[in-house]
């Protein structure tokens, strides 16, 4: 399976968080797992490491379940990988459709203060839609992995966005369509047209979301790996 990777920049206060992805496991699919993955940055200044605000007797750095962990290749010492592959654990929480969790960013190690501070990841995993467009000719026949939704609880308010790939339907087919002559898991010809679409709730307070990565790779935790191509990169198409 394909799965489409993108990167979008939120900033609060002074922590970050980027390239939120998550996906559901699921019996039928014997490669399928729970999992969320994010890129933290925790603020200037602040000393302690990132915790799992509603399981505090895990050790992130050392847990492989529950994984909160330095980023090597970042000079600076503040940045960090988070990976869960467990939903019961890492105080996750599943909530219509949608996985929670809680991170806690102390600024002293072992102690609780005011300025300390604290961030929602919301995630939902998309379900497999077809969807016709008659004005633009493109019709969505991709699997999860070209589908990626969610939503990030930020200053000055909740991000929900979207961001789908989209392959040009045949022009007889535009007129009348039907889910079942668009079958969902199939390779995508060399040559074949592609549309790349992002879009932010209009209920939103946020106005305007700059995509600075997205990637579509074979595989689904290496974003660069052979094979990948990169669709947009530094922002640039």
């Amino acid at each position: 399976m394909t799965f489409l990777l993108f990167q979008i920049h939120t900033i609060a206060q002074d922590y970050e968080v980027t390239e939120i992805q998550c996906t559901f496991g699921s019996g039928n699919n014997v490669g399928s797992r729970d999992s969320i993955l994010a890129k933290l940055r925790k603020p200037d200044g602040f000393k302690g490491n990132p915790l799992f605000a509603d399981d505090r007797g895990v050790d992130p750095e050392k847990d492989h379940v529950c994984q909160i962990r330095p980023d090597v290749s970042d000079p600076t010492g503040l940045k960090y990988n988070l990976k869960i592959t467990d939903f019961g654990r890492c105080g996750v929480l599943k909530r219509n459709g949608f996985v929670h969790v809680r991170v806690w960013f102390p600024q002293f190690p072992g102690v609780v203060m005011q300025s300390d501070q604290e961030l929602i990841i919301m995630c939902k995993p998309p379900e497999p839609t077809v969807i016709e467009n008659k004005a633009a000719g493109f019709a969505g026949s991709f699997p999860h992995g070209a589908r990626v939704s969610g939503v990030v609880e930020e200053t000055p308010g909740r991000l929900e966005y979207e961001v789908a790939l989209y392959k040009e339907a045949p022009a007889a087919r535009i007129s009348n369509i039907t889910s079942s002559e668009l079958p969902v898991d199939q390779a995508v010809p060399i040559g074949t047209k592609l549309q790349l679409r992002a879009r932010i709730s209009p209920e939103s307070a946020w106005k305007y979301v700059k995509l600075m990565e997205v990637t579509v790779s074979p595989d689904p935790d290496d974003p660069h790996m052979i094979g990948s191509v990169a669709l947009v990169k530094d922002g640039l198409v």
